[in-house]
Order: structure tokens, then sequence, then C-alpha cells
């Protein structure tokens, strides 16, 4: 039932005219027979086409799983994070290096605490800021083509990468699958 109707049908109900007159009738339903039936197997599934769904299907894949599948609610590529602005921070990067900012992990991780107001993970923080220049290689290696480093909110200096929008990302990871 579309919005309009269920609001009109809240004000008949409310205004107590006929409230019989609710058309119980018209409520959705499903019956075993309108469900699709699923036959395949694999090994695993990838659900959403985003960052993480489409790193972890190129991951999948370049673990040696071939017997993958991913799905999506849309019936496009890339969820919400082929509208995001496409951000990566990462300390120490070459990025910071042409551009001569100063930068560490520890500065890094720091700032990300401040941000959190110190109750963070901080073995999850550590393990982010330790694994950020390695992600940035593995995407890069993937295709995607960094170009802009900026001070996002809560850095103390330049350290996030961006390839202009998040479907940059994207769809380099699933071109190559």
């Amino acid at each position: 039932m579309e919005l309009k109707e269920r609001r009109k049908a809240l004000k008949v109900i409310a205004g107590g005219i006929g409230i019989c007159a609710f058309p119980f009738s018209a409520v959705a339903r499903i019956s075993e027979k309108d469900v699709l039936k699923w036959d395949k197997e694999f090994d695993a599934i990838v659900v959403g086409t985003g960052y993480a769904g489409s790193a972890a299907m190129q991951s999948l894949l370049d673990n040696g799983v071939k017997n993958v599948i991913m799905i999506d609610k849309m019936p496009y590529l890339g969820g919400n994070s082929a509208y995001s602005g496409g951000k990566i921070a990462v300390a120490g990067s070459k990025f910071q290096k042409e551009e001569n900012v100063e930068d560490s992990k520890e500065k890094f991780v720091a700032d990300i605490l401040k941000s959190g107001h110190n109750i963070n993970d901080k073995e999850l923080v550590d393990i982010m800021v330790e694994d950020a220049p390695r992600t940035l290689e593995w995407l890069m290696a993937s295709g995607v083509k960094f170009s802009q480093l900026t001070r996002s909110g809560g850095h103390s200096v330049a350290r996030s990468l961006s390839p202009g929008v998040g479907s940059y990302i994207t769809r380099p990871l699933q071109k190559r699958f």
C-alpha cells in the first residue's frame, strides 16, 4: 500500500469514520509459490557492491576463491559508496612526501583517538592506521587513480586521498572481476 493510501486510511480511522472500512484485503501478502527457487551453491556470497563488497569480492578472487557471487538490492553496482567522496587517509604516503607533509602513524593514531573522544577501540585504530598504506597500494594496483591530497576534518595534517568520487574506487575494483 502506498504512503498516501496509508495516511488516508489512518485519517479515516482517527476520525472514527468506519473503522471497518480499512481495506485489510489490500495488504500485500506473499505465498510460497511467489518465492523464487534458488538451487545454486557458492563458496562465498558477497552482499553489497560498495567499497566493502567490491573489496571483499576482489580479495576472494585474489586468494583463489572462484565460485563466488556478488549480490545487491539495487539495480546498479556501487551502492552508496559510488556517491560518496571516496577518500582514504594514509600516513606517510608518497603523495604526502611529494608535498612535503610531515606525518607519522603515531600522529594519525592520536588524531583518530582525539576525534573519537578517546573511546575508540585503540587496537582497531592501530590496525587501521598500520594497514592503510598497504590498502592504498592494493587499491592503486587495482586501477584506482588517486589525485587529491586534502586535510579532512579531525586530521592535523593533509593525509586524505581521493580519486574524485566513490565510483572511481568501486568501478576499477569491479572491472577486475
